[in-house]
């Protein structure tokens, strides 16, 4: 959400597989005191974004999955700033 903000984005997809976090976030329905102001804060941005927050199952998530795995064994940061690599 932060890069979106510093790249000048306007709305923004935001996909996670986790059910609860997206129900949280959408819903607006109270959430453990441990991540309450996490949870406030991608709301607020998500409102400053127009983003869009959708569960998706875990399989459906192949792609970040992979490049969650690849970046753990590389020691540089990679920012794909257009189409994610396929």
């Amino acid at each position: 959400m932060e890069l979106a903000a510093k790249q000048g984005w306007c709305h923004v997809d935001v996909e996670s597989n986790s059910q609860t976090l997206i129900k949280a976030i959408v819903e607006e329905f109270a959430v453990p005191l441990e991540i309450d102001v996490v949870v406030e804060d991608v709301r607020a941005q998500g409102r400053l974004l127009d983003a869009t927050f959708r569960y998706v199952r875990r399989g459906a998530n192949n792609v970040a999955h992979s490049i969650t795995h690849w970046n753990c064994g590389s020691e540089h940061e990679a920012t794909w700033l257009h189409s994610p690599p396929y």
